[in-house]
């Protein structure tokens, strides 16, 4: 597959359809995926990204119109800043602090992590996702230092 812009082209449109480099699109407007044929236009997989069919069952909507799978965007908000939150109650505890309050940054002069995750500042827009993480660069640094004697203290 080639990598990198797409050659200029003439994109014709007509009432049901977008024509790239001579290739005929199908556009669409169902707003029930059950409703979309997809069997006819022979589509096998189908990745679901305007975001309102998020769950499972919501996605498989459109196995009904005949498409034989579904592939689910890039994660959204919900989902990444529940990544985040697992990650600091599990294996960054203690390094990554997970906040769901508004932060400023003289919220975070004296917390010893690392980075203090803003679940309020998380986007998502396709396969995009924009993290905000604040620290306080003496302090968090201060105390991985002293995690860090602390773990070579017990090699010794």
């Amino acid at each position: 597959m080639p990598i990198g812009r797409f050659p200029r082209h003439q994109v014709p449109a007509e009432a049901a359809t977008l024509s790239v480099g001579g290739t005929p699109i199908a556009v669409l407007s169902e707003r029930d995926p059950a409703g979309i044929d997809w069997k006819g236009l022979a589509a096998d997989v189908v990745v679901e990204s305007t975001g309102k069919f998020r769950s499972r069952d919501a996605a498989a909507l459109h196995l009904k119109g005949g498409a034989r799978k579904v592939l689910i965007s890039a994660p959204g908000k919900g989902a990444v800043n529940a990544a985040f939150a697992a990650a600091a109650a599990g294996p960054l505890a203690g390094i990554l602090r997970y906040s769901t309050d508004p932060v400023v940054s003289r919220d975070i002069v004296g917390d010893p992590a690392s980075c203090v995750f803003d679940s309020e500042l998380t986007q998502a827009a396709g396969t995009l996702v924009k993290a905000f993480g604040w620290y306080d660069s003496e302090w968090g640094y201060a105390c991985r230092l002293a995690d860090l004697a602390a773990l070579a203290g017990r090699q010794l």
